[in-house]
């Protein structure tokens, strides 16, 4: 077996390292990365620790951050999906019904304002130029609040329903129909599937 002693003197610090070789060819892995620290710099472990620790935390941030993105649908959602499943599964020839409602964008609010209108008419080089600028100013209620005069609800993009029966052509066309009508969407729109 062969040894050998490595001496660093960097930053005025005598570091001895004993290393050794065994006659098969084989390290110890635990002796080498012990050496191997051993070797390192002060400054060169703290970097390493803190470049670990911002990596945890721009994973963390991220893995959070993912979460609230995540898809919410309002109360009004679901009080229409859970209405809905509870009309078609009393149809004829359905069963239990699952629904899915998917909604392009978000319900938009009308709010009630004043128009101010400015017209301003000039007269040049035998030219008459007339401009209108119109300010809205939203109307407050007592509590400061802007006063809602109606209320847009999302576009529908598709529903999928799911339920028992899904398969017969006869069940399908009725449970299209009253999503149609109910929803205002076209029957293109529309996937009636068999529920397993």
């Amino acid at each position: 077996m062969e040894k050998s002693n490595i001496v660093d003197k960097r930053n005025d610090e005598e570091i001895t390292v004993k290393m050794s070789k065994t006659e098969g060819g084989n390290d110890d892995n635990k002796d080498s990365v012990i050496n191997k620290l051993k070797s390192l710099k002060h400054k060169e472990i703290i970097i390493a620790i803190l470049v670990i620790l911002v990596s945890l935390v721009a994973y963390t941030f991220y893995v959070s951050s993912n979460k609230d993105t995540d898809v919410k649908v309002d109360g009004a959602a679901q009080t229409l999906t859970a209405e809905l499943e509870s009309i078609l599964s009393s149809i004829s020839g359905v069963g239990d019904v699952k629904l899915l409602i998917v909604y392009n964008g978000g319900k938009s609010l009308e709010i009630a304002s004043t128009v101010d209108k400015t017209i301003v008419t000039v007269e040049e080089d035998g030219r008459v130029t007339t401009t209108i600028d119109e300010v809205h100013t939203p109307i407050l209620d007592d509590s400061g609040d802007p006063l809602i005069i109606g209320e847009t609800r999302a576009k529908i993009d598709g529903v999928l329903v799911v339920c028992e029966g899904g398969d017969d052509p006869k069940v399908r066309i009725e449970v299209m129909s009253a999503v149609a009508n109910l929803l205002n969407v076209k029957y293109d729109s529309i996937n009636v599937l068999d529920m397993e």
